[in-house]
C-alpha cells in the first residue's frame, strides 16, 4: 500500500480535487505548513489525517526535519510526495500500483509534465524524479530545493516508468506570483551553492538561449502549445540568470551599503567642482564628501 503526501498551504481551493483523484490508490496524508483557510477541514472531512509539518530553516519541504518526523506516523513502507497543484490519470495510478504489487523494487522515477496558463506544455520541460519509493531507499541529508533525496539503493531497484505515464503539473501562476517564487527559490538556491562559481560569462547566457529555447521549445514540441511554453521557457532562462547573479553578489559580498559607498566616491568626483573657493568650507564640504553626506 502507498501513502500518499500532499504537501499543502491554505490550499482550500484545489486540495479535495487532490484528495480525490488519490483515494482508492492508497492513504492521502496532508502535510500541511500551518494553513489559515480551510484545508484542514476540508482534508478531514474527506478521511485524511493532517499531518503540521514542524518549522524549519528551509523554504523547501523536502528536508530531512520534515521527512523524519512524517515518517514516524506513516503505517505503509512506500511513500508518494507530491504537492496541491499535481494530478496523476488513471492508468499512471494503476500502473504504479502494478509496479508497487510486484515487490520487485524500491522506487519508481516518475516524470512530471507541465501546464503554462493553463495549456499543456507536452514534453517542454518535463523531468523525472523518484517521487514514489520505500521510506528508506532515499536519504535527505543536506537536500537542496528541487532535490529529492541521495540514493541509497542500487539503480536496478529503481523502476523507470515510461513516459506516457507522468504526473500532470499544474502551473497556478501569473507572472507577478511566477516573480515572487523565483525570488524565493533563488535565494534558498544562493544559499545552498554559495560554493560554486557563478557562471556570468556571456557564452554561458547563448547557452541558456540555446538550451531552453532549442531543446525544450523545439525539440520537446514546447512550440506546440504557442505563447504558453514560450514564456515558461523565457521564465527559466530569467530564473538561472537570477540564480547566478544572487551566487556572484554572495561571493564579492555585494550588499546595498557596499554599493552605495562605491557609488558614494563616483558623487565625489562629480561634486568636486561644486565645491565653494573659501578654503574653510571646502575643506568642510570635502570631510562631508567624504563620510557620504552629499
Amino acid at each position: 500500500m502507498i501513502t500518499f503526501v500532499i504537501f499543502t498551504y491554505n490550499e482550500e481551493h484545489r486540495i479535495e480535487k487532490v484528495i480525490k483523484n488519490y483515494q482508492g490508490y492508497g492513504k492521502v496524508v496532508i502535510a500541511d505548513g500551518g494553513s489559515t483557510d480551510k484545508t484542514h477541514e476540508i482534508a478531514r472531512s474527506n478521511d485524511c489525517e493532517v499531518f503540521i509539518r514542524p518549522k524549519t530553516n528551509h523554504v523547501f519541504v523536502e528536508n530531512k526535519e520534515v521527512l523524519d518526523a512524517l515518517y514516524e506516523i506513516l503505517t505503509t513502507e512506500w511513500v508518494f510526495l507530491g504537492y496541491a497543484d499535481e494530478h496523476m490519470s488513471k492508468d499512471t495510478l494503476e500502473k504504479i500500483s502494478e509496479v508497487v504489487a510486484s515487490n520487485k523494487f524500491d522506487a519508481i522515477k516518475i516524470y512530471r509534465k507541465n501546464y503554462f496558463y493553463g495549456d499543456f506544455c507536452n514534453d517542454s520541460y518535463k523531468s523525472a524524479n523518484n517521487r514514489l519509493f520505500k521510506t528508506w531507499a532515499y536519504d535527505f541529508t543536506d537536500n537542496y530545493i528541487h532535490g529529492m533525496g541521495k540514493q541509497t539503493v542500487s539503480d536496478d531497484r529503481i523502476y523507470n516508468l515510461p513516459p506516457q505515464y507522468f504526473i500532470h503539473h499544474f502551473i497556478d501562476c501569473t507572472l507577478d506570483s511566477h516573480l515572487s517564487k523565483i525570488n524565493r527559490y533563488t535565494d534558498s538556491e544562493q544559499l545552498a551553492h554559495s560554493n560554486l562559481k557563478s557562471k556570468t560569462s556571456i557564452f554561458y547566457f547563448f547557452y541558456l538561449i540555446i538550451k531552453n529555447l532549442v531543446k525544450n521549445y523545439f525539440f520537446e514540441k514546447g512550440y506546440k502549445t504557442g505563447f504558453a511554453a514560450l514564456s515558461l521557457a523565457e521564465l527559466t532562462i530569467f530564473y538561472e540568470i537570477v540564480k547566478n547573479i544572487k551566487i556572484y553578489e554572495s561571493q564579492h559580498q555585494i550588499t546595498d551599503e557596499t554599493i552605495d559607498k562605491k557609488n558614494n566616491l563616483h558623487r565625489m568626483e562629480i561634486l568636486k567642482d561644486f565645491i565653494n573657493t573659501s578654503p574653510v568650507d571646502d575643506k568642510v564640504q570635502k570631510g562631508n564628501l567624504k563620510n557620504g553626506k552629499y
